[in-house]
């Protein structure tokens, strides 16, 4: 029941401070209170039935008479919850009566009726078939008293044929059976006296023995069965007034289930901070006109990297409102990904009502948290790696706010370098500077580090590594450290995933021409080159600017792009830097 509500919570995080504030209050009255959390889930939560399925079924009006027991042991439930809760007499106290005491006495006094219906009209004397209470209505009593008379003269007789034919209670078994109805029973051993008896007839044989009836049980049994037909017919018209009348009570059970899913939650965020191996502090939030940090995260975790890595290395995020994203770069496997989660786990947490894996925790509210994270297709829909990217791209362009923390990784891998890094600049700088959310940014474009020089919302960050030249072994830092990655890292991971030494030997190898080349060659020709073209490009800009746009003009503009165009393609040096 908690778990619907828990994840409901996550779905939809909380967008007010003074409601995110309440919910951090009650999971802190049960942090601080082992003994009232104790108490609430062994007393109460821990016997509760899934009421949202029970409820469901109520509703469709599909409830199995069984199923009320499992209402009447709810219901006993409420009184047991106000006991428990009404035990706390700590500064919060007033909180938690208004939250969940005086309701759950509301609804107590309200389900009072309903347990008192469920006790009078349902037998649960009989474990293995719960059935209408026989007493509660006079046409169901007299059909119940025929069945016990019935039952009996099937018994007389049972212990006639034990008695006729010298067989003990241990042989003879006198049974009903979904074919036959009542019928004796005798293991193939112990047929003797039937084969030689002429009252008796053999209806069925079985691994499990013979089965056969006399003339008195056959006649009782079809008795038995048009009488139990007719009870069975007169319990299901008991059963749907009974299931009628409980449906009206589904607001107030809706009410009451509500509280303890809520109360179900509390206490599992609570013995999440009680349980977890680091501290796990409670956030502290201001709406987004309010004066506060951005974002600031100290020595948060992945809540979940950190139970399967126990020496997990924390980081920590301080973003204000002039300072409201970050490029980070680093090494494959280095951190980015999880460190990027981790902020964006915390603050819908945050926003849920718990308490968030850090040392200190204090942020705006978002309105949206908004990733693009991973590289999936959808092969089945027609839709490619690249295409997710984009459609989750202009998700984020389209509907991010400036209270949107908007999250970001690897944008661009799934085509070619120059359009993956323009596309990645372009949002990004978007993303930044004309909506201004907040944006975690991470890339393997170490080109994009350039950004933050042009765009004055954005800080570079990256995630370090060491490498041993001599053996090409590399060792992760994991710390978050500011300004860009100076270098790149991909052929020490690629030695680490154990590819062959000369593949990796080889890569190394044209890795550094390629380097050479943009230092020591194509780099400084373009350099020598670069402004004497700007200058001509720009002096016939400003010429075909100069035309006007009337259509006595047009073609004077179209024949200067033209000349622009061939003195470009006949100047040697120019078009083998272009090319």
């Amino acid at each position: 029941m908690g778990s619907r509500a828990m994840r409901q919570w996550l779905l939809q995080p909380l967008r007010q401070v003074e409601d995110i504030n309440q919910r951090l209050d009650m999971v802190e009255i049960f942090v601080e209170n082992p003994a009232l959390r104790e108490m609430l889930i062994t007393d109460v939560l821990k016997r509760c039935s899934d009421m949202d399925r029970l409820n469901r079924k109520l509703q469709r009006r599909s409830l199995a008479l069984k199923d009320t027991q499992a209402y009447l042991s709810f219901v006993s439930l409420i009184p047991a919850a106000i006991n428990v809760l009404k035990t706390f007499k700590g500064q919060q106290s007033r909180l938690l009566a208004d939250e969940c005491v005086a309701p759950l006495e509301d609804i107590s006094e309200h389900l009072s009726n309903l347990q008192v219906l469920i006790e009078s009209t349902v037998d649960f004397s009989d474990r293995s078939a719960t059935r209408m209470n026989a007493s509660f209505d006079d046409e169901l009593q007299e059909l119940y008293d025929q069945l016990v008379q019935v039952q009996k003269g099937i018994d007389k007789e049972y212990r006639r044929v034990l008695s006729a034919y010298d067989w003990n209670d241990k042989q003879l078994k006198c049974e009903h059976h979904a074919s036959y109805g009542y019928a004796f029973r005798v293991s193939r051993k112990e047929d003797r006296q039937l084969r030689s008896s002429k009252e008796l007839i053999t209806v069925g044989t079985a691994k499990d023995g013979v089965r056969f009836v006399s003339d008195k049980l056959s006649s009782l049994s079809d008795q038995y069965k048009k009488i139990s037909d007719e009870y069975d017919r007169r319990q299901q018209d008991l059963k749907k007034k009974l299931v009628d009348t409980m449906a009206s009570y589904l607001p107030v059970l809706d009410d009451a289930k509500e509280i303890l899913a809520q109360l179900d939650v509390y206490t599992a965020w609570a013995l999440v901070v009680k349980d977890s191996a680091r501290r796990m502090v409670r956030p502290t939030l201001h709406q987004g006109d309010a004066q506060g940090p951005v974002l600031s995260l100290t020595n948060v975790r992945h809540p979940l990297v950190e139970l399967r890595q126990p020496n997990f290395v924390p980081n920590s995020v301080q973003l204000t409102a002039d300072a409201n994203g970050l490029i980070i770069t680093g090494p494959n496997m280095g951190g980015k990904s999880t460190y990027m989660r981790s902020v964006g786990i915390a603050v819908v947490l945050a926003q849920a009502g718990c308490f968030v894996p850090a040392d200190a925790a204090a942020l705006r509210v978002r309105d949206a948290v908004m990733c693009r994270i991973g590289a999936t297709d959808h092969l089945a829909q027609g839709v490619s790696t690249f295409m997710v990217e984009m459609l989750e791209s202009s998700a984020i362009l389209t509907s991010a706010t400036p209270q949107t923390l908007a999250i970001v990784d690897e944008l661009g891998r799934g085509t070619s370098t120059y359009d993956g890094f323009g596309l990645a600049w372009a949002i990004a700088r978007e993303v930044a500077e004309k909506i201004r959310a907040t944006l975690l940014f991470s890339t393997h474009f170490h080109e994009l580090t350039q950004l933050p020089a042009q765009c004055t919302q954005l800080r570079n960050a990256h995630f370090g590594a060491e490498v041993n030249e001599a053996q090409s072994a590399l060792k992760f830092s994991y710390r978050l450290e500011p300004g860009p990655c100076e270098r790149s890292y991909g052929i020490y991971v690629a030695a680490l995933a154990h590819l062959p030494d000369e593949v990796v030997a080889d890569a190394k190898k044209k890795a550094e021409e390629f380097e050479s080349f943009e230092k020591n060659g194509a780099g400084v020709e373009m350099k020598r080159l670069s402004g004497d073209v700007a200058a001509r490009i720009a002096s016939y800009a400003k010429r075909i600017r100069e035309l006007d746009g009337d259509a006595t003009q047009q073609a004077q503009r179209e024949e200067a792009t033209k000349r622009l165009r061939e003195e470009i393609q006949q100047d040697a040096a120019v078009t083998s830097v272009l090319v």
